[in-house]
Parts: structure tokens; sequence; C-alpha cells
């Protein structure tokens, strides 16, 4: 495993995302019985030098469940059961255990899907379907709310926050655009794809998958029907 976060070698949740075998995330985030949220387990062994990746994932994880504050030294190594001098090896301060995770959650979350190859070469219908299947699949939305949260006082969130969110919507605009749509039209479906795909499963828990898969294709027939005012331009 690579200590480096987001590099091309990493087994993390995003590089780990394949469009055609939706090969499994990393040995410590695995969904849970399917329907299940995925989960961050602690290496066991407080002797085992854990990767900066571990670091990274029991960051996020402590982000998640007890807020910025917790992402000091000692509560990320109590979450992860090693001794706090381990950190040392991966992060020389605070302020670039924050910058790593930042970078980390914008590479493993968006990056890996917006820059995958195999997507980007597929018919723009598809590429939507997909996108929208691998976000589903490992609950690539997970992080929004803590990391939202905390992007309104910390401005290295915000700015991280702010790239994601471009960065999603450009990717939903460029297969919109491939589909003919423009102007106002495009905007408003750019919009709606992401913010739903990126809320509907931390908004809609009793929804079960084969159910989200189902109202997916529903709402990828209504979105990619043009407007009766770009029919009538058209």
């Amino acid at each position: 495993m690579s200590d480096a976060p987001g590099d091309g070698n990493s087994t993390g949740v995003g590089s780990g995302v394949s469009v055609q075998s939706c090969t499994e995330p990393s040995a410590h985030v695995k969904p849970r019985g399917g329907e299940g949220r995925e989960v961050f387990t602690p290496p066991r062994s407080k002797t085992r030098r854990v990767s900066a990746q571990d670091w990274l994932e029991a960051g996020l994880e402590a982000l998640a469940t007890e807020g910025p504050e917790a992402l000091r030294i000692d509560r990320v190594a109590k979450k992860l059961g090693v001794a706090r001098s381990g950190y040392y090896w991966h992060f020389a301060s605070r302020e670039q255990f924050v910058d790593a995770l930042l970078q980390y959650w914008s590479h493993e979350f968006t990056d890996v899907i917006v820059d995958n190859p195999e997507l980007l070469a597929l018919a723009p219908r598809e590429r939507l379907a997909r996108t929208a299947g691998l976000v589903d699949r490992y609950e690539l939305g997970r992080y929004e709310l803590p990391l939202r949260t905390w992007a309104l006082r910390e401005p290295a969130a915000a700015r991280a926050v702010k790239r994601v969110t471009r960065r999603r919507l450009d990717h939903f605009r460029r297969a919109l655009g491939e589909l003919g749509f423009e102007g106002d039209d495009l905007e408003m479906r750019a919009h709606l794809f992401m913010v739903y795909h990126t809320w509907e499963r931390s908004t809609f828990r009793d929804l079960s998958a084969t159910r989200r898969a189902q109202l997916c294709s529903i709402r990828l027939d209504l979105l990619l029907t043009p407007s009766r005012n770009a029919r009538r331009r058209g």
C-alpha cells in the first residue's frame, strides 16, 4: 500500500473503483451487508506502522462522527489504535495533515470518478447512469455533511468543497452538453443530478439498492427529456 494519499497506486475507496468491475475499496473501508453504511475498521496491532492512507481514512471518520475538533493527533491515533508517534512518519504538522485529508477526500470521492478514462469513453447517457451507480455503490456522498459544515468556518475546507462542486458539475455538464442540452436547461439538469445523487443515500436511508436503481432509471428518463421550451426552440 502506498503511503502517499491519492497516488495512482493507492487502494482507497476511489482508486479501487473500476467502471466495469466495481473493484472493492481498501481493506479498511468495505460495504456492510450490501445496504449498511461503509465503515472504517482500524488496524488491530498497536505496534504496526500504519500508512498515511490509514491516518486519512481515520481522520475522515473522526470528522464525520466527532467534528473538526477530533482532527487532533491523539484523537485520530486512538481511533486507529496506535501510538501517536506514528503520525510523524507521514505528517509534520496538523496543518499538513488537514491539507492531505482534504486532498484525499477530493481525490477518492470525486476525482477518481470524473477523471476515469473508462467512464469518460462511454456514451453520455451510460456515463451518467454509471456515475450514479458508482456514487451509490460506494456511498461517495457519505462525508458531504461534515465536510460542508466544516467548510463554513475553515477556509481550506471551503476551497476543497468549492473545487469538488465545480468538478462534479463540469462532469455532468459535459455529458448533458453532448446530449444537446444548453443554457438553463443544461444547468438545471446538472445541478439536480449532482445534488440528488450526492444526498440520496443519507436522506432516504430506507430505500433498498433495488429501489434506488429503479428510481435512478426513471430520473434519467425525466432529466434527459428535452423541456417544452427546448422543443419549441428546436
